[in-house]
């Protein structure tokens, strides 16, 4: 992820690469652009990691153009350090699915034309479920999803006065 975020905000800080990268998105016909997350919002990550997905053959081409640029070496070199590989491509795909989950459940309770307390407990049972099925290959991901369960049993089995709230 810190890989993710440093690409991203070296494309955002350099003139150069916020010029092509705009100009590529024209060419491709591609509306998203990159996204950063901000730590105070869980969500943000989902949405830079699908960002970062939809505009993969932006990114691509830039690793492939860099040369052509009118940059540094030294951002040249900067780049290939944050060059994403196919490895981490794929485990961006089976992150940006398990937090897909949480991004759907996060606007199923934050309707505003329909009761959502009822459903709060059956999101959070659903949540719990999807957490403890072994689907996932990548033992990151695995242990991911273990760091979830954990914080949602704390939150919300474990916390008392959050357990309440929602009662």
């Amino acid at each position: 992820m810190t890989k993710c975020r440093r690409l991203i905000n070296m494309i955002r800080k350099s003139s150069v690469l916020t010029l092509y990268f705009n100009h590529q998105r024209k060419i491709l016909k591609i509306k998203r652009n990159v996204l950063r997350d901000i730590c105070t919002r869980w969500n943000s990550t989902y949405f830079m990691i699908h960002s970062l997905i939809v505009v993969r053959p932006i990114i691509e081409r830039l690793y492939n153009d860099k040369h052509n640029l009118n940059i540094t070496n030294e951002q040249i070199e900067k780049l290939n350090h944050l060059e994403i590989t196919t490895t981490e491509w794929n485990f961006l795909k089976q992150l940006r699915n398990v937090l897909r989950v949480f991004q759907n459940a996060t606007k199923i309770t934050s309707g505003q034309h329909y009761p959502t307390m009822g459903s709060a407990f059956f999101i959070l049972a659903k949540l719990k479920k999807y957490l403890s099925k072994d689907i996932h290959d990548n033992s990151i991901v695995k242990n991911f999803l273990k760091l979830l369960m954990g914080k949602m049993i704390h939150y919300f089995d474990e916390d008392r006065t959050q357990l309440n709230l929602l009662k």
